[in-house]
């Protein structure tokens, strides 16, 4: 097929594509990095997200890559207790072990449409489980960079699982019904008690995950929490996602040097209880929202993925800051589920 401009790229950078050079089966780097992390440049179909709308164009983009550190977290051998000290274990941690799916699909075997290619999802499992969370990445960002995060969230009881989303771009929350849907056809999945799973996700993951949780036909959800997303609503001509009448807990952990935000950090908790300029409208229920801002904690070292234009310099280190977003996400998955 010639040349490939983009070799550290795989099919889900560039929408969905039948490269064999790209294919994302078969090594550890595949899915769109080659373990050094930082960015690349690439033009594609970008999606601009205003207050309910989405919008494509074509504009150049960064393509953020998972670091080898967060790579590393993929590796069971440097997963097991004592086996490697950067993998470090909270006291009363569960050893936790990381197991690769497919994606379900929907998509009929005698559809006229093309095949997508083969979807991963990431899961992370604790040898004992109260619950499980999906979790969206972030716009255009390797879905391993948050491999360390889905580690401290996971042992500490919670199985994460992290879809690796088209495009990179978590445009699609139905994702998560499918995963939901198909626990049957999964044992690990099924572990997990029918009513125990959450949604969240990082940033425009975040989004994705707002959406899922505000939709009339979703799987039963114990709780949604959010790191640093916004309250936006996806969906081009349909109703605005809204949880105003939901007793869904929500929770958006953020941090005081996230800086895409903008100047004032406190706007991801304004932006959902009042109404436009400052913020969306209420689109959620005051009642069942917590906003937990993070003293020091940046956009970007939520993952693993090098520095993201925007963000801020962190006054907490990245390793301390993911443990932070894990203990607070599990304290509220806690309360939300009846352990606390």
């Amino acid at each position: 097929m010639g040349s490939n401009p983009f070799p550290t790229k795989g099919h889900y950078d560039f929408a969905y594509s039948t490269c064999r050079n790209n294919s994302i089966l078969g090594n550890a780097t595949s899915e769109g990095g080659n373990g050094t992390g930082g960015s690349s440049t690439a033009v594609m179909e970008t999606v601009i997200v205003g207050e309910d709308v989405v919008v494509l164009r074509r504009l150049p983009v960064r393509m953020y890559q998972a670091t080898a550190r967060a790579l590393s977290y993929g590796d069971n051998t440097l997963l097991q207790p004592g086996q490697n000290e950067s993998k470090v274990y909270p006291p009363g941690g569960m050893p936790v072990e990381q197991i690769t799916l497919p994606v379900p699909t929907e998509m009929p075997s005698n559809s006229s449409k093309l095949e997508k290619p083969r979807r991963n999802m990431w899961v992370f499992k604790p040898n004992a489980t109260r619950g499980g969370l999906i979790y969206f990445p972030g716009a255009f960002v390797d879905a391993r960079a948050y491999f360390p995060l889905a580690f401290q969230i996971s042992t500490r009881g919670y199985m994460v699982v992290i879809p690796q989303m088209s495009r990179r771009i978590a445009l699609e929350p139905i994702v998560a019904e499918d995963i939901l849907r198909s626990t049957g056809n999964h044992t690990i999945l099924s572990i997990v008690p029918e009513d125990k799973w959450a949604v969240g996700g990082h940033s425009f993951g975040g989004i994705c995950a707002f959406n899922y949780a505000a939709s009339s036909t979703r799987h039963r959800l114990a709780a949604l929490v959010m790191h640093s997303g916004a309250f936006s609503t996806l969906a081009r001509g349909g109703p605005a996602a809204n949880l105003t009448l939901s007793p869904l807990p929500v929770t958006q952990i953020y941090g005081t040097l996230d800086g895409l935000f903008g100047d004032d950090p406190d706007s991801s908790k304004y932006q959902a209880i009042e109404p436009p300029p400052r913020g969306f409208g209420l689109v959620v229920n005051k009642t069942a929202t917590t906003f937990i801002a993070v003293e020091g904690a940046n956009h970007h070292q939520v993952g693993d993925y090098g520095y993201q234009l925007g963000s801020r310099v962190g006054l907490i280190g990245q390793e301390e800051q993911q443990r932070i977003y894990a203990e607070l996400t599990v304290k509220q998955l806690d309360k939300a589920m009846g352990y606390a």
